[in-house]
């Protein structure tokens, strides 16, 4: 369960997805969010998930490949 409210775990996950993409939240499709948060999955969690189901972890697999 997440010691966290919900807007101060999605502050830290929105924090860390621009950090690692460069992107702010708003220019990523939806993401589901509040399911990630009441499943209690940590910020780390949250983040992989998100970047996973939005494609970005294969666009950064391919980038990887190609240095």
């Amino acid at each position: 369960m997440n010691k966290l409210t919900y807007r101060q775990w999605m502050i830290e996950v929105e924090a860390k997805v621009e950090k690692r993409t460069g992107l702010t939240f708003d220019l990523l499709p939806d993401w589901l969010s509040r399911d990630a948060y009441e499943d209690g999955l940590s910020i780390q969690e949250a983040v992989d998930n998100c970047l996973e189901q939005v494609g970005f972890l294969e666009h950064e697999e391919r980038l990887v490949d190609e240095l």
